[in-house]
């Protein structure tokens, strides 16, 4: 993890002084804490479509949202002009809707802990033209697959935020973050038959993203997908035994749907998450360990302080079967009684923060990929996953199959379309009979939607499961 440096950024207009006496006055209002997020973020998206450069969109951002707790009440507000008065203003608007008993309060900030840059090559440092060959290369490399690829779309996606937090208990943390996202849709077509595939790679990384990703291979990889599902077979449907594929195919956002969300402190405190009271007991197989970790340099989920200034940390969840710990911010440490976990995250100044996953995945464990479709007769071996939602209690959870394989007779045969996978969390977990010793996390472009979109990463090795109920057209 990248400890603060002592380069300093002045690029956000935070007074110190004024930003005490906002958070003091909150504590003194009844509050019990009180914290302010500065931001300025510009996000910039070049598109390479029908073989040309489309409109660049540019997108600009300033303001500041100053959130007042009162136990688990939250008063929050926010401004678009991060001026003296406009940030008085939100800070009273906030207060009022936590103001307890009357105290005296004061707030001293520590010393400014401005966090190093976290890339090397600046997307300021790099030429437009350069970044649109970057398109024009991934562009021509998925249109050189297969004269079936009809249509390409290629973004290239910037976003560049700086951020200041200052909380009531004196901490004072600025970064500079930046995010780069490079994203290919391949659209095939047979006579009447038009199948799509999407492809991307991302990380918070700057251009030097380009040195280990060749836009080349990504434009490949989603027109040869869009390809083979020209001649996939309509999918089966019943219970059946489920090979993920390793997270670079997507398969971890099963892991982030299925239980992940269910292990955030809120729905925690709230007593509907399954996993609610059963920390110390059995709730997967004794195979799986569950792991959110913050401090996996360059992924779209890693942080070096979540958005309530809490140390971006490694929080194992689940260890061989047992529930270890939840991920909490800092309202949700409180109710608890445990530390926070560096876990509270935003969307933007708009809003407050809440418990949110970074890079969640499943250890990886001693068993040989290959060896983990024999002995099963007829089941699905799903090599990428599509979109999907889940009940964020963990009750359950239904997603679409991207790209999926027939297992027959112990072999990966067929590619099938039309597959869901729907379940509960908790059974898939406990279902868990064997796990590969490869992994991987997702090549990026992870967003998790709860309430605010944030980015996130997941991760998978090779994971067989007794049985899930597959959903398609084909009752086999």
């Amino acid at each position: 993890m990248a400890m603060p440096s002592d380069t300093l950024n002045d690029s956000l207009p935070v007074d110190p002084d004024l930003a005490s006496r906002v958070l003091a006055r909150t504590l003194e209002a009844g509050g019990d804490s009180a914290d302010l997020f500065f931001e300025r973020s510009v996000k910039t998206t070049y598109r390479f479509e029908e073989n040309r450069v489309k409109p660049i969109a540019l997108d600009v951002e300033k303001g500041v949202g100053v959130r007042a707790v009162r136990g688990t009440t939250v008063g929050y507000a926010y401004a678009h002009d991060p001026a003296p008065a406009a940030l008085e203003e939100a800070g009273s608007a906030a207060r009022a809707i936590v103001r307890g008993e009357a105290r005296a309060a004061r707030v001293e900030l520590a010393g400014r802990a401005v966090y190093p840059h976290r890339y090397s090559i600046p997307p300021a440092q790099v030429a437009r033209s350069e970044k649109v060959e970057l398109l024009r290369r991934a562009n021509d490399a998925a249109r050189a697959v297969s004269p079936e690829i009809q249509q390409v779309t290629v973004s290239l996606r910037e976003w560049i935020q700086e951020v200041a937090i200052l909380e009531s208990g004196g901490r004072w943390a600025e970064e500079e973050r930046v995010l780069i996202e490079l994203y290919v849709v391949a659209t095939a077509r047979r006579g009447d038959r038009i199948e799509q595939m999407q492809a991307s790679r991302s990380g918070r990384r700057g251009f030097e993203l380009f040195s280990a990703t060749r836009p080349e291979d990504v434009g490949r990889q989603a027109a040869e997908g869009a390809v083979r599902l020209l001649d996939a077979i309509p999918a089966p449907a019943g219970a059946m035994p489920v090979v993920l594929g390793p997270g670079d195919g997507m398969t971890g956002v099963l892991i982030h749907e299925a239980c992940g969300h269910a292990l955030e402190a809120d729905f925690i405190m709230k007593g509907n998450s399954i996993y609610a009271g059963k920390l110390g007991q059995k709730v997967a197989s004794d195979l799986v360990t569950v792991i959110d970790d913050a401090t996996l340099e360059g992924e779209m989920g890693a942080l070096a302080f979540d958005d309530e200034a809490v140390d971006g940390q490694r929080t194992v969840l689940i260890r061989n079967g047992v529930l270890e710990g939840y991920m909490c911010d800092r309202i949700g440490a409180r109710a608890l009684g445990v530390a926070p976990t560096g876990n509270g995250r935003r969307e933007s100044f708009h809003y407050p923060p809440l418990p949110r996953m970074t890079c969640t995945f499943v250890a990886p464990g001693t068993s040989d990929p290959a060896d983990l479709t024999q002995g099963i007769r007829r089941g699905l071996y799903v090599a990428r996953m599509g979109g999907g939602a889940g009940d964020l209690s963990g009750a359950g959870f239904t997603f679409a199959v991207d790209e999926g394989y027939l297992i027959e007779n112990g072999r990966i045969t067929r590619p099938i379309k039309g597959a869901t996978l729907t379940g509960t969390g908790w059974d898939v977990l406990m279902g868990v009979e064997a796990i590969g010793n490869d992994f991987s996390l997702d090549p990026g472009g992870g967003r998790c939607g709860k309430v605010q979109l944030v980015p996130v990463s997941t991760g998978l090795p090779t994971v067989r499961v007794r049985e899930m109920v597959v959903g398609g057209t084909d009752p086999g």
